[in-house]
């Protein structure tokens, strides 16, 4: 495995780690926006060890599915376009953020592990 396909699976790792410190800590909105991280940066892990060049700087989950040649099932289509939406809506606020819940929160969570250890499978 690549150097740098290793370095953004950590950053990654950690990534998840603070989705799940900011659970803990009643923080929900941020949850979505670390678990998009998460799930960027290991698309972004993947992109690497493909091509063995940087990946692009983008957020879009679904486009880095694409780039990366990932066959999403509907489901996880469906994550990949709520947790960029909510990326944006985070890190970008414009009149209102959606506010979250503890259980939606912690769904998002769970769903980015999954994800996120089906990509590692992918690495191989």
């Amino acid at each position: 495995m690549r150097h740098q396909t290793q370095m953004w699976l950590q950053i990654a790792e950690r990534d998840l780690s603070a989705a799940e410190d900011l659970l803990a800590t009643g923080h929900y909105e941020h949850v979505a926006h670390e678990c998009q991280q998460a799930i960027e940066k290991t698309i972004k892990a993947l992109l690497v060890e493909q091509t063995g060049r940087l990946p692009p700087r983008i957020h879009d989950l679904s486009r880095l599915a694409e780039l990366a040649e990932l066959d999403l099932d509907e489901e996880r289509a469906q994550l990949f376009a709520d947790l960029t939406e909510l990326y944006v809506e985070v890190r970008y606020p414009t009149t209102e953020v959606t506010s979250l819940s503890e259980e939606e929160a912690r769904g998002l969570l769970e769903a980015t592990g999954e994800v996120r250890e089906w990509l590692l499978s992918l690495l191989g």
